[in-house]
């Protein structure tokens, strides 16, 4: 029975440096979807031009992850981008705001900034989007 015991004990260590080993980081700039604005909080990336800022929230930081078992990664980074925007929209909302303006790729703490596309990166069990920017109220 201890025999038993020492195999299977091997066999998952044996597994889990094996995935260390072979695990992944694939990074993605995806195309941001036209329809990122059908929503009550508008959405602004990078230095894309947004009506006078009325009052400013403060930054807020989001970084949503997304299982990638049995999908594409663009499926699993798009899953991860509408749910960093829906984290966006929520913490706006509870402040009062209609926007988030600035919005910048934000992984590993490197703010990039782009106007069309955000970052995701892919692994091996999940995808992950990281995005950063100021909640606002917009004048009208």
């Amino acid at each position: 029975m201890k025999k038993l015991l020492k195999l299977v004990t091997m066999f998952f260590v044996l597994m889990s440096v094996t995935s260390l080993a072979y695990a992944r980081n694939t990074e993605y700039m995806q195309p941001i979807p036209q329809d990122v604005n059908s929503g009550p909080v508008k959405f602004y990336f990078g230095n894309q031009q947004h009506p006078r800022v009325v009052q400013n929230f403060g930054q807020y930081t989001t970084n949503p992850k997304s299982r990638s078992i049995g999908k594409s990664d663009a499926r699993a980074c798009n899953r991860a981008f509408q749910s960093a925007l829906l984290s966006f929209q929520k913490r706006a909302q509870s402040l009062g705001a209609n926007a988030v303006i600035n919005i910048v790729n934000y992984y590993k703490k490197n703010p990039n900034s782009n106007n069309s596309a955000y970052e995701c990166h892919a692994g091996t069990w999940a995808a992950g989007v990281a995005l950063k920017g100021d909640v606002v109220k917009l004048a009208r």
